[in-house]
């Protein structure tokens, strides 16, 4: 189970949508939407609270599992929560520049996920916290990792950053670094 929510211009933009949708077209759109942040999930079923409150976030509550999450047996037993990549190091252009990387957007994004193992099972690995913080950008990877529970958030801000072009690789090497952390989770 799940709570997905988006604040902002983007979540009130989609929360009308959704709104003006028959409820039979809601569950579709909130398998879309969980397909997007939880990939491989077979929706059982989804809510979108305070829907019809002007103002209000979107939010919505979900349930359902993904086939396949646990596996048994072998030296690759155990779950991964596979985190929506974010794809910087690839996305962020070459990295060979010869003018500074300028990013006057502004992007903030958040994503937590945790996980309750039950009484059979215990976490015995979690992935290290990362950080990476200059004008401009953070990026920040925090880790809860306990005997019966995990937890992850990642939080990304992009606002009016730059970086000169001789420091751009060095950049982008960290960056690799972090989202390879992350793929451990």
């Amino acid at each position: 189970e799940g709570v997905l929510s988006i604040p902002g211009a983007q979540g009130g933009a989609l929360r009308q949508r959704l709104y003006d949708l028959e409820p039979s077209q809601r569950d579709q759109a909130a398998r879309q939407i969980c397909g997007q942040f939880v990939p491989g999930l077979n929706l059982a079923a989804a809510a979108f609270p305070g829907l019809e409150q002007d103002g209000a976030p979107l939010r919505m509550e979900f349930s359902g599992d993904v086939p396949g999450f646990v596996r048994r047996s072998g030296a690759d037993a155990g779950a991964r929560l596979n985190l929506p990549e974010l794809g910087l190091a690839q996305n962020l252009g070459p990295e060979a520049r010869k003018r500074p990387f300028a990013f006057r957007s502004s992007l903030r994004t958040r994503v937590r996920v945790s996980l309750e193992t039950g009484a059979a099972w215990s976490v015995e690995y979690a992935p290290r916290p990362q950080r990476a913080e200059r004008p401009g950008f953070l990026y920040a990877f925090a880790v809860d990792a306990q005997l019966r529970a995990l937890s992850v958030e990642r939080v990304l801000v992009l606002r009016g950053c730059e970086i000169s072009a001789a420091e751009f690789p060095g950049f982008l090497s960290r960056l690799r670094e972090a989202e390879q952390q992350e793929k451990r989770a």
